[in-house]
C-alpha cells in the first residue's frame, strides 16, 4: 500500500513538473531556412521588430492620454501591460541566445 501512495505521488509531482513545449518562433524575424541556427543577424532582426512593436503600442498609450476621447483605463493598462511583456521577451531572448552561444563554446 505504501509503494502505491509513493508512485502516486510521483505521478503526481512529474505531472505538474512538465514543462509546456511552445513554439514562439513566429514571433521571430524569419529564417530562411529551417534547418538554419538562430544567428546573430536573427537576433538583431528580431529585436528590432520587438522594440518596434513595443513602441508602437505606447506611442499609440501616449496619443490616448493626450486626446480628448480617450479609451477607457482596462484597455490602456493591458496596452502598457503588453508592452512591458514584449521588452521582458526582448531580456528573455537575448539570455536565451547568450546561454546558446556560451553552450556551444
Amino acid at each position: 500500500m505504501d509503494t502505491q501512495n509513493n508512485s502516486e505521488q510521483a505521478d503526481i509531482q512529474e505531472s505538474s513538473t512538465k514543462k509546456l513545449d511552445i513554439d514562439f518562433s513566429h514571433r521571430f524575424a524569419s529564417l530562411s531556412e529551417a534547418d538554419e541556427e538562430f544567428d546573430l543577424c536573427d537576433l538583431t532582426d528580431t529585436i528590432t521588430l520587438m522594440c518596434e512593436r513595443a513602441e508602437a503600442v505606447v506611442t499609440m498609450v501616449e496619443i490616448q492620454m493626450i486626446s480628448e476621447v480617450r479609451a477607457n483605463s482596462a484597455i490602456l493598462s493591458a496596452s502598457l501591460s503588453a508592452a512591458a511583456k514584449e521588452i521582458q521577451d526582448i531580456s528573455s531572448l537575448i539570455t536565451a541566445y547568450w546561454h546558446s552561444q556560451n553552450q556551444q563554446a
